[in-house]
């Protein structure tokens, strides 16, 4: 679990349980902190995950490596979205399927993974990643899109979205949208990915104009940890990965159907 909760940082959790919160509850609106903190917020071990939620942790290094190798990883991934499009009717298929990852330019593997996506595509799978909003203050949108492999993202549901999250005094934050200099002047706003998705699942949610931000309460790291399974693959192979419950039982098979997986 450690690699998942490093490869965008600590906010993975906070955005799990938020995703959770803004999908199937209407726990959700623009709040003073201490007033939220006074009269919503509760212990983490009290927040209970929706069971529509699935986590999937694909390890960031390879079994048996210590350094990070990038089309290794992709080639990782790829065969965990295969697996889950070529998954049967009978099986169950996700109802979308998210990605706490971007996709730079970097163009090795890029035609698997677009194969990939594709079979996702056809099977009515929505299917999201995050846009890389950190960095430099000042780095146009467009110059930011040219960092990513687009011929992907033209693919994805959105496609630019965010996972731009705070965290003080027990809860968390975001804002709907960000604002990020565009070329041709102003702003260009990008959506939050977490609220994209709930307004996928739930058409009465409309993105709030002027942005704004949100808060909710901080759930407990051994909340997700049961909602999660984990895929491995054996060290020098990136193709025949295996799942793995909590019950760490390899070959251990995840109830996909309809749900929403979190990569």
């Amino acid at each position: 679990m450690k690699t998942t909760f490093k490869r965008l940082g600590v906010y993975l959790l906070m955005f799990f349980i938020l995703l959770g919160l803004l999908t199937f509850t209407d726990l959700w609106r623009p709040l003073d902190y201490l007033v939220f903190r006074a009269f919503h917020l509760k212990a983490a071990e009290g927040i209970k995950l929706t069971n529509d939620l699935v986590l999937i942790d694909i390890p960031y290094h390879a079994k048996g490596r210590s350094s990070f190798d990038l089309p290794e990883y992709r080639q990782r991934v790829t065969d965990l979205l295969e697996t889950i499009a070529n998954r049967g009717q009978q099986e169950g298929l996700p109802d979308a399927v998210v990605l706490d990852i971007y996709f730079s330019n970097d163009d090795r593997e890029i035609p698997a993974l677009k194969s990939a996506i594709q079979k996702l595509n056809a099977a009515n799978i929505r299917l999201y990643a995050v846009f890389n909003t950190i960095g430099e203050a000042q780095k146009t949108f467009e110059k930011r899109k040219q960092e990513h492999a687009l011929e992907l993202y033209e693919l994805l549901e959105g496609p630019y979205l965010h996972t731009r999250f705070k965290h003080a005094m027990g809860i968390l934050s975001y804002k709907s949208e960000v604002e990020i200099p565009a070329e041709a002047g102003g702003m260009a706003l990008v959506e939050a990915l977490a609220l994209r998705v709930a307004r996928d699942r739930n058409d009465k949610i409309e993105v709030p104009f002027p942005p704004r931000e949100y808060v909710l309460p901080l759930g407990s790291r051994a909340e997700v940890e049961s909602h999660t399974f984990r895929y491995t693959h054996e060290a020098g192979t990136t193709s025949g990965g295996k799942f793995m419950g909590t019950s760490q039982q390899a070959g251990v098979l995840p109830d996909l159907d309809d749900k929403i997986v979190l990569i």
